[in-house]
């Protein structure tokens, strides 16, 4: 089933009008409509808005099943990478910042979660995502990136830890560290730097109303390994470090922190 489809399916099983999803997303009841001819799409930022006025998941809202979901994030993930190179003939900065905690799913469903209530697809679904994904997009930059000299590889972490509600996430991003940690030993000395950045716990769709950090206050922490010169090769930034400063004032702090200077 297609996404208009899918919309206008939902939307007529909770009785609602045309009207009354496009007040609650605040566009207007045209777009709606063309949505559900699939004349046009809704913009991905509202897709979270979407699945939250229906109670249900953004795979949902593309009629996805588990099967179909892992294939196409392995199939993706193996052609991003080439072809976000062709235009350009190269990749200089990779930020792996997209993931999965399907947590927030369950919540929406209204499926109790806690560290013994795991399944495996579930399990599987976001080590893909949250693992594999960065692994291909990663291996693959990288091998370019260090033929040129240079290239700069974000992989965005947690601090999460002890909540049995978000194992399968948790454990993905201890993964993550170890990817970061281990391609950052192989890309030493080859101008490519390989690092983490820590957002914090955020108040977007992924983090909740109850998030402690808005997800504003990331910039420029998010940047400062990546303007770095030297110094960020195998470092976990943590975003929240450099709140409020302006982009050079955060390179400069955290180039005396982690760089032997003269």
């Amino acid at each position: 089933m297609e996404l208009g489809n899918q919309i206008k399916a939902l939307r007529l099983q909770r009785g609602a009008t045309q009207e009354a999803l496009a007040q609650h997303l605040n566009v207007s009841p045209q777009a709606v409509s063309k949505w559900e001819r699939e004349a046009a799409m809704p913009d991905v930022q509202l897709l979270p808005a979407i699945s939250a006025y229906f109670g249900v998941t953004i795979d949902a809202l593309f009629a996805l099943t588990d099967d179909t979901r892992m294939e196409r994030i392995q199939s993706t993930a193996a052609a991003v990478a080439e072809e976000a190179i062709a235009p350009f003939g190269k990749i200089d900065i990779l930020v792996n910042n997209a993931g999965v905690n399907l947590s927030i799913d369950r919540e929406m469903e209204g499926i109790a979660s806690d560290f013994d209530t795991w399944t495996q697809k579930e399990c599987e679904i976001t080590v893909r995502v949250n693992v594999v994904a960065p692994l291909l997009l990663s291996s693959r930059a990288a091998a370019q990136m260090r033929a040129r000299g240079f290239g700069r590889i974000v992989n965005l972490t947690s601090d999460i830890h002890g909540a049995g509600d978000h194992l399968a996430y948790s454990v993905s991003k201890g993964a993550v560290d170890k990817l970061t940690g281990d391609l950052a030993e192989i890309m030493e000395g080859s101008g490519v730097a390989v690092c983490g950045v820590e957002p914090g716990w955020c108040q977007t769709f992924l983090g909740g109303a109850k998030a402690t950090c808005s997800a504003e206050n990331t910039s420029p922490g998010m940047l400062v390994p990546i303007c770095m010169e030297h110094g960020a090769n195998g470092k976990v930034f943590h975003a929240q470090d450099y709140a409020g400063m302006a982009l050079e004032e955060a390179v400069a702090r955290a180039e005396a922190k982690y760089c032997f200077l003269k």
